[in-house]
Formats: C-alpha cells, sequence, structure tokens
C-alpha cells in the first residue's frame, strides 16, 4: 500500500447514518453536536466499528477518547470485554489518536485531550492511518515533518518507517557518529527504560493500564532529552 492508496471512505460502512452528532471526515471522528452522546450510543458506534473489521483506525481511536473524556476512563475501558472485542486494536488505536488529536483539540497531560477550539489536527489526508502510527511517537514538529516527506515522495508505510529510523541517532556499535548528549549515562538509562516500559506496554492486554504506561514511556524519553541537553551530572554509586 503506498501514501497515494485513500483511507476508507466513512459511507461504505454500515450503520453510521444514525449519528449525526459526528462527522466521519478521512482521518478524524469530529464532533459537531451541541451536547455529547450518551454512554449507551457512544457504545453502539463502537460496536458498529468492532463488527466492520476494516474500519479507520482515526475512528476507533477517536471514539475511545471521547467516550473517556465524557464518562470517565473506568467506565470507557469496562466495554471492551477482550472475549467480544478486539481489544487491541482499540488500544493501538487510542495510542496513536492520543498524541495527535482531531481538530480543535489539543495533548493534555495524563494523556487526554482538552479543547482547542481553532486549532488544526497534525493528521494528513493522503497519508494512511498506518503511516500515521509510523509517527505517533515523535515530537509535534517531527511529526508534521515526516508525514509530508511522505507525501512529497510518495512512500509506503514500510518506506516512512526505514527514513524514521534512519533520522534517529546512532547507537554505539552501528556505525554512526554517537550524538554528544547520549553519552550521559542517566540519559541513556532513562531512555532505556522508556524502550523497556513501551515494551511492556505492547504485550499488556489491560486497555488501562496499556495508557498509563505509554505515558510513563513518553515521559521518560522526554526527562532522557532533558537530562542531555542539560548536561548533568554523571550519577554516583
Amino acid at each position: 500500500m503506498t501514501v497515494l492508496d485513500a483511507p476508507a471512505e466513512a459511507g461504505i460502512i454500515p450503520g453510521l447514518e444514525g449519528y449525526p452528532e459526528f462527522r466521519f471526515d478521512p482521518v478524524q471522528l469530529a464532533f459537531i453536536g451541541q451536547a455529547p452522546p450518551g454512554f449507551g450510543d457512544l457504545s453502539q458506534l463502537a460496536r458498529v466499528f468492532e463488527d466492520f473489521g476494516n474500519a479507520e483506525g482515526f475512528y476507533r481511536g477517536d471514539l475511545l477518547m471521547y467516550m473517556i473524556i465524557w464518562h470517565g476512563e473506568e467506565r470507557a475501558l469496562q466495554l471492551f470485554d477482550p472475549l467480544h472485542w478486539r481489544v487491541k486494536s482499540w488500544q493501538n488505536s487510542l495510542s496513536v489518536v492520543r498524541r495527535m488529536p482531531p481538530d480543535d483539540w489539543r495533548e493534555a497531560d495524563g494523556g487526554l485531550w482538552v479543547p482547542a477550539p481553532g486549532l488544526h489536527t497534525r493528521r494528513r489526508q493522503g497519508p494512511t492511518y498506518s503511516h500515521h502510527a509510523e509517527v505517533a511517537y515523535l515530537d509535534p514538529a517531527a511529526q508534521s515533518k515526516f508525514l509530508q516527506l511522505a507525501i512529497d515522495n510518495g512512500w509506503s508505510v514500510r518506506q516512512l518507517r526505514e527514513q524514521v529510523q534512519a533520522a534517529k541517532p546512532a547507537k554505539d556499535g552501528e556505525g554512526g557518529q554517537q550524538v554528544e548528549f547520549q553519552t550521559n549515562p542517566m540519559s541513556v538509562r532513562a531512555s532505556k527504560l522508556a524502550e523497556k516500559v513501551e515494551r511492556l506496554s505492547k504485550d499488556c492486554t489491560v486497555t488501562a493500564a496499556v495508557v498509563l504506561l505509554e505515558e510513563a514511556a513518553e515521559r521518560l524519553r522526554r526527562a532522557s532529552v532533558l537530562i542531555a541537553k542539560d548536561g548533568g551530572d554523571d550519577e554516583s554509586e
């Protein structure tokens, strides 16, 4: 699949006509209603996305985040019984959209969104949801940069992944010149711990725990960068 392949059109998903509170854009589930829908209505819409296996990941993630914001995380996540739902797909979608909110929302501490009227999403039409998933863990500027490069160069998901990996600072033994700030022992330890926590989140099947683990990994990555830039003293044993 190339970057020029269009995402799934909302019109081919049966059952969406019964939800006028939402606009089903190619890259976002936009809320256009006056008041948040009830939990039952949102649960029914979630089932539509669950039953339609090829539903866009943006729709799943955005809907789950709306449910968490409007009805609380505990209640929202209790809906997803692993015996009847593809829980991992919902977890992955939530992980992507929480880092790339739709129009009129922005990221906030705790992994949620807060209203931001007039703010445009960093998501781009053209690149698929899978392209966005490849860059979601990057900082906002890098997300926009690589999505634009994918558009300009017609990169497939694999090609985008390779370009993102190639842009990372080289590690010892990989032939590249190591970025100076990585030599700070505390920064390196924080970075490695972030990688371990992120791997743990991918193996976890409890949605609420996955969200917390991903937040912890992101905070550790940010701490690693801050420590490196500050040039803090080496830790003593």
